[in-house]
């Protein structure tokens, strides 16, 4: 089996005034401008009858998504991890997030 099929990244990215965690096996480059492209949504599998409802959201989100195109501003950080973790949704307080600088324009 493929090494590069095996490996799993972490993507944190912000949308909406909240912050996205999710887990995928494939990271790269759109051909969409300025976009990131997201493909194979893996998921934890959960061992007890405790279910997480963010990943229980997130799973229904994209479970019939066969890619997503992220603005590369919005992303935070990619880790290439070894295990899969718990895909999640918080708030964004805005500590942690912060926008792109954009031009002013002075009014005429």
């Amino acid at each position: 089996m493929d090494e590069s099929s095996d490996r799993v990244y972490r993507v944190l990215f912000h949308n909406q005034g909240k912050i996205f965690d999710v887990f995928v096996r494939s990271v790269g480059r759109a051909e969409l401008f300025g976009f990131l492209e997201l493909q194979d949504f893996v998921f934890s599998n959960p061992t007890s009858m405790v279910i997480d409802p963010t990943e229980d959201k997130l799973r229904h989100e994209f479970d019939s998504v066969k890619r997503v195109f992220i603005p590369i501003a919005s992303v935070e950080r990619i880790d290439e991890v070894k295990e899969i973790g718990e895909a999640k949704i918080t708030e964004a307080d805005g500590t942690q997030i912060h926008q792109f600088p954009t031009p002013v324009r002075p009014k005429h």
